[in-house]
């Protein structure tokens, strides 16, 4: 393969394009890097330094970044916006200060569509198909899904994130918005195309009997003894009786990937088949510190 070509990201949109701090998180840009190195041999550039290179710093130093968050949850999008453009009006604060604000709205509005459609992937095709206790999902079908929430929808994000469209295969679900939507609905474990995935990185199979019913249970929790596999059985099977008989017949625990594994979904907006790929445990870092997930 011959050497790439180096392209400045702002040649692709025609002006002297800034990328705030914020915007890093947005995976677009790495799949936007991806597609031209890839599919054609070119380099994207910000200002004379390799595109990706520049992201990842920026994703590391705001491992350190206090947001504000906080801020950000007391108002909402249109007193932003009316906020924005007062400002722009008046002249009362700098671009670079406006373009942050934008950035984070492209940010919250893009990984708000990744949740939506994990949440509609697990709700619409989990299934636990061998009774194992543990719900599958089989991706294929979405290769022919046309409904699937894109960030675009949002015309705020439309006409402020121009790159969206220029990525071949844009991600419609990662392991971040798994993450957010099997907590929504109480789950810890997950099969996805035959894998395996914990948030503990264990799957925990208890048989037992309680009053002669023989039942199997499996869990992502891990247990040091027998009494605090007694007590969970207890919670989980609601027994609240103090004359029952409760036997634990096997107990295994196996090694499975953590939720963190969970692959990178992306779906082209030329056919649309769907690929995958390995997450980005950087992006992943940030994101799990950013949404305080545990």
């Amino acid at each position: 393969m011959s050497k790439a070509k180096k392209m400045e990201i702002s040649a692709l949109f025609h002006y002297d394009y800034k990328l705030e701090r914020y915007q890093c998180l947005n995976p677009s840009f790495e799949l936007l890097y991806d597609d031209y190195l890839n599919k054609r041999n070119i380099e994207l550039m910000y200002h004379g330094e390799d595109l990706l290179k520049y992201i990842n710093r920026q994703k590391e130093s705001l491992l350190e970044f206090e947001t504000n968050e906080e801020y950000f949850k007391k108002i909402n999008k249109k007193e932003r916006l009316n906020f924005i453009r007062k400002c722009l009006y008046r002249g009362l604060i700098p671009a670079s200060i406006i373009a942050a604000l934008i950035a984070f709205d492209d940010f919250e509005i893009h990984q708000k569509s990744n949740i939506l459609n994990s949440y509609g992937i697990y709700t619409n095709l989990a299934k636990d198909v061998d009774h194992d206790g543990i719900e599958e999902i089989d991706t294929t079908i979405l290769n022919d899904v046309t409904n699937l929430n894109k960030p675009t929808d949002d015309k705020f994000y439309k006409h402020s994130n121009p790159m969206y469209n220029l990525v071949d295969e844009p991600t419609i679900s990662d392991n971040v918005s798994f993450m957010v939507a099997l907590n929504a609905v109480d789950k810890d474990l997950i099969k996805i195309n035959g894998e395996t995935y914990s948030k503990t990185g264990f799957v925990t199979k208890i048989t037992y009997e309680l009053n002669n019913q023989r039942g199997v249970i499996t869990t992502s929790k891990v247990f040091n003894n027998m009494e605090q596999i007694r007590s969970f059985l207890k919670q989980v099977l609601v027994i609240d009786k103090s004359n029952y008989k409760l036997v634990v017949k096997e107990y295994s625990r196996n090694s499975v990937r953590l939720f963190e594994d969970i692959p990178t979904i992306n779906k082209s907006q030329e056919d649309g088949k769907i690929s995958f790929e390995e997450p980005n445990y950087l992006y992943t870092k940030v994101m799990k510190k950013l949404l305080k997930i545990k």
